[in-house]
Parts: structure tokens; C-alpha cells; sequence
């Protein structure tokens, strides 16, 4: 029986690509999200992952223990090359300064095997949340035009409008109206609004 949990169902575009070298764990994790109505990439090994991810919009789910590298050091690698989904730990091994170290970077959760069935639900739905929040302001920042999102960049370093004005030789009136545009495409009221929003984007 397919179960839809309905805090799942509205991230039907998500993907979860699970990097797991153990064959039965595979099974059952791939069963899991099965049962969940969860697209799903499943891969054997870093290299594998490296090769085939197709870098569509979703989560991680890396066990601490691979081949070749292990989760911290294939997230490192993906980091590198421009990925930035939210990723879940897991490990059959207890490793506590591996559990730091996971959350250090950014870990959504760290679980131990064996975890419970809800566990892994939850901790995929808080990162959809997660994917579905960064999708939602990169559409809102390809909104801006070009000019605009100059002005951001300037914006979120904590210059003054007159500051900015005068580094693009504008009027200070035409700069407030750059800034109510940013402001409005972007839906928040202030500055440290936006600055707080776009925490962690390159802009």
C-alpha cells in the first residue's frame, strides 16, 4: 500500500539522490521513499554520484562510511563544484565528532542506523523546505534586472542608497526607487530584511 504523507506530496518536482555503498540498505531506503511517493536517485559509490548526478533541484541523503571518500568528503567535492542542496548523514557507527563535524557543514540531520522510519521522513521534508525556500528567492532575484541586482550586491555589503548612488554616478532619488524595486521584487520591508534573507546566496 502506497502511503502519501501529505507534508511530502506538495515537493513532487524534489529528488532525493541517496549515495549508500551497503546493497541492502539501498533496498530499504529506496522502498521507504517508494512507499512515500519520493522521486528518487539511488547510487553505489562518490563516484558513481559524481558522475550521474544531473543536479536536479532535491536533497542528499550520503552514508558517513563510502568508498573511495567518505559523506563529509563527497559533500566537500559537490560543495566545490557549485552544489549547494541540503544533505542528511547517516551512519551505522555512533561517530560523534563525525555528527559535528556534518552539522558544522550544514547538515540537515545526522542519523544513527538502524533509524526509524519517521526519522528520515522528517528530516527529508525539513529539507525540502529548505530546497523549496532557495528556489523560491532565486526566483525572486531573477526577477531583478541587471541594474538591480548590481544595486543588491552593494545593498547587502550595508551601503548607504547615497553611497551606492554615487558609485553608479545616479541621483540619490533614482537610487531610492532601485532600492523600493529591490525591496518589492525580493518581499521584504528593509534592508536587514533582505541582508538576512540572502544569507548563504551569492549576489
Amino acid at each position: 500500500m502506497i502511503v502519501n504523507t501529505p507534508q511530502l506530496t506538495e515537493f513532487s518536482e524534489l529528488v532525493v539522490y541517496v549515495v549508500e555503498d551497503d546493497e541492502a540498505m539501498r533496498t530499504s531506503i529506496s522502498d521507504l521513499l517508494s512507499d512515500h511517493n519520493i522521486a528518487f536517485r539511488m547510487f553505489a559509490s562518490p563516484a558513481e554520484c559524481l558522475e550521474q548526478f544531473d543536479n536536479k533541484p532535491g536533497c542528499f541523503i550520503f552514508d558517513l562510511r563510502l568508498p573511495e571518500m567518505d559523506g563529509l568528503q563527497l559533500r566537500q567535492h559537490l560543495t566545490k563544484q557549485g552544489v549547494r542542496l541540503p544533505f542528511i548523514m547517516i551512519s551505522g557507527n555512533g561517530d560523534i565528532p563525525a555528527a559535528v563535524d556534518s552539522m558544522r557543514m550544514g547538515a540537515i540531520d545526522f542519523l544513527e542506523k538502524p533509524f526509524r522510519t519517521q526519522q528520515l521522513v522528517e528530516s527529508i521534508e525539513k529539507a525540502f523546505v529548505c530546497v523549496t525556500r532557495d528556489m523560491d528567492i532565486n526566483r525572486r532575484l531573477d526577477s531583478l534586472t541587471h541594474r538591480e541586482k548590481e544595486f543588491l550586491g552593494y545593498l547587502v555589503k550595508g551601503m548607504s542608497v547615497k553611497a551606492i548612488s554615487n558609485e553608479f554616478e545616479i541621483s540619490p532619488k533614482t537610487g531610492h526607487v532601485h532600492r523600493r524595486n529591490i525591496h518589492q521584487k525580493m518581499a521584504v520591508d528593509c534592508d536587514a530584511a533582505l541582508v538576512k534573507l540572502l544569507e548563504g546566496f551569492d549576489v
